[in-house]
């Protein structure tokens, strides 16, 4: 906690803001009045609005394999960041696809880390157009940490 008395949170959500309905619902929402208590959050997403508008169109496989790339480079790249909150949020997981690698390396920090997930985080969520590659998202990522 900040000498102010002020406690910081770093959200790390799937999504840009605005954009997925249950990151909306179960985090988005309560920052204001979080906020007015003296817990600030800051959102740092997965997704930019490129990958977001594009990941639930059939094919651009190369397309959208670039932009996970980078979004998986970005969000390493956050780590550099995350030290300095009193507090890490991650709303089911920090990166769309692949294993816990980027939840091991937040745990590396020694902050604080709060799971936000729901029930269906032991459901493959995936779009009809997508399915085949569902593997890739790591289902049972949750279990192993």
């Amino acid at each position: 906690m900040g000498g102010d008395g002020q406690i910081s949170v770093c959200a790390l959500v799937p999504y840009p803001l605005g954009s997925a309905p249950g990151q909306r619902y179960r985090i988005e929402q309560w920052a204001p009045f979080l906020r007015e208590e003296g817990i600030n959050t800051d959102f740092l997403p997965f997704a930019d609005s490129k990958l977001d508008g594009l990941i639930q169109q059939p094919g651009r496989i190369a397309v959208k394999s670039a932009l996970m790339a980078a979004a998986f480079v970005r969000r390493v790249r956050h780590l550099a960041l995350m030290g300095r909150y009193d507090v890490i949020l991650i709303h089911r997981a920090a990166c769309l696809a692949g294993p816990a690698v980027v939840e091991r390396m937040v745990s590396w920090l020694r902050v604080p880390i709060i799971y936000d997930f729901d029930d269906s985080i032991f459901e493959l969520h995936t779009t009809g157009t997508n399915r085949r590659f569902g593997w890739l998202k790591c289902p049972r990522k949750t279990a192993s940490i």
